[in-house]
């Protein structure tokens, strides 16, 4: 590893690092949509009296030990680091289908887990809890040099970055607010708020922005399924199939299948449709997602579909996810019914 990374104050994957320094050449001069992540760390004002005088770094800081893994677990690069704000970038030396999305899922997830280490650092001798307001901006940009500590030089486009930072000021403690550039990626993965626009001292125009408000588990499917669907044509042969393996299913011989397609050939849109034709069945559907973001994140696909089966939704912490899954015996029954319905 180069002398500049073994500098960089915390650990970079070794893994993203070789990602990103093999196709450097490549990455370097090349136009890409990139999402802006600016996480502010905002302390109490509990107990604040207590510790003004004391030496914070003494405590455990969420920083290092929270948001900067967050942000490499989602393949994103941290671009510049303060006392009490990370600055990261998504999309820019790692390719991402959906780097908006992205960011705003991490987001989501540093937001529960920063609850968790205000929980685990309790006590009258802890530091006042810490919350992040978090700021992200999305657009198109030239990427310039990249370094060995994958800080990237942005050619052009960086006022995205400067939108970041003047959302982050506007974002409520412990809340994500995103511009509308973000918004318009992203609407239909998270639910959004729309704010009051309001102009800041020297602003020529009122800023528009946005805060997500929960996770959701809709696909983009199920969006356009809202607004209603055209009617269904063909597929008679493929719906045949699925029919015939979920009969199999039903007499105890367990089926896999598997429905390859271009994006936008109607995947989706078949199962659906087969669900419709076994409405009436005694069967459980599961469903998970594989997402773009999780190659780094071990066991994904199965705690997403424990998510479905349980209603867990991403920014919950581990208390209210205790209270929602039973202990023992619906273990059982989740996977009886998974096996009946062979999906």
């Amino acid at each position: 590893m180069t002398e500049d990374v073994e500098k960089f104050p915390y650990h970079l994957p070794s893994r993203l690092v070789d990602s990103v320094l093999s196709q450097r050449d490549t990455l370097e001069g090349s136009e890409r949509q990139i999402a802006v992540m600016l996480c502010k760390k905002k302390a109490s004002e509990r107990k604040s009296r207590k510790f003004r005088a004391r030496e914070s770094r003494t405590f455990r800081d969420p920083m290092p030990e929270i948001v900067i893994p967050k942000i490499y677990q989602y393949e994103g690069t941290v671009n510049e680091l303060g006392e009490d704000s990370v600055l990261a970038l998504f999309g820019a030396s790692v390719p991402l289908d959906s780097p908006a999305k992205t960011a705003i899922q991490c987001s989501l997830e540093m937001h529960r887990d920063m609850a968790a280490f205000d929980q685990d650092s309790g006590g009258d001798e802890s530091p006042p809890p810490a919350s992040l307001r978090i700021g992200i901006s999305a657009g198109p940009v030239v990427v310039g040099s990249i370094g060995n500590d994958l800080r990237v030089q942005l050619r052009s486009g960086g006022d995205i970055v400067d939108l970041a930072s003047r959302i982050a000021e506007r974002a409520e403690p412990g809340t994500t607010c995103v511009s509308e550039g973000a918004f318009t990626l992203a609407a239909g993965a998270f639910p959004f708020e729309a704010l009051d626009q309001q102009k800041s001292e020297g602003e020529k125009k009122s800023l528009r922005v946005y805060r997500v408000i929960a996770p959701t588990r809709r696909s983009e499917f199920k969006v356009f399924t809202e607004d209603g669907l055209t009617r269904f044509v063909g597929r008679q042969r493929e719906i045949g199939l699925l029919l015939n393996l979920f009969e199999h299913a039903k007499k105890g011989k367990g089926q896999a299948c598997k429905i390859v397609g271009e994006a936008g050939a109607g995947k989706s849109r078949l199962l659906y449709e087969f669900r419709k034709f076994v409405t009436n069945e005694n069967a459980a559907f599961l469903e998970a997602k594989c997402m773009p973001y999780a190659n780094a994140i071990p066991l994904y696909l199965v705690s997403d579909l424990l998510r479905s089966r349980f209603g867990i939704q991403v920014a919950e912490t581990d208390s209210k996810i205790r209270k929602k899954v039973p202990i023992v015996l619906p273990f059982r029954k989740l996977w009886v019914g998974a096996e009946s319905a062979v999906s």
